[in-house]
């Protein structure tokens, strides 16, 4: 079971979004419903699309603390594989 909740298909299961908002919270890679991790998690996130090596280290360590080493292990994989593949498509363009 993933540590880091799938965006649709968990935010709609557990009631806390409907489908609308939870595409507005992806688009946005923020929302008010989200509890304090996953907004630590997407603010996180946001900063690992152009970033300085210092800056993204502090908060990642920072981030780790809050989260947990194996939730900060899937974010870094989800994060990596999503700005991968956007950087990819971008090439074919």
């Amino acid at each position: 079971m993933p540590l880091l909740p799938a965006a649709e298909p968990q935010a709609a299961a557990d009631g806390r979004l409907r489908e609308a908002e939870a595409q507005a919270a992806l688009s946005a890679l923020a929302s008010p419903k989200l509890d304090a991790a996953e907004a630590a998690i997407l603010s996180w996130v946001r900063e690992t699309v152009r970033y300085t090596p210092s800056q993204i280290q502090k908060r990642t360590r920072t981030l780790s603390e809050a989260i947990g080493m194996e939730a900060m292990l899937e974010a870094v994989g989800v994060a990596a594989l999503a700005n991968a593949t956007v950087r990819l498509a971008m090439l074919l363009e």
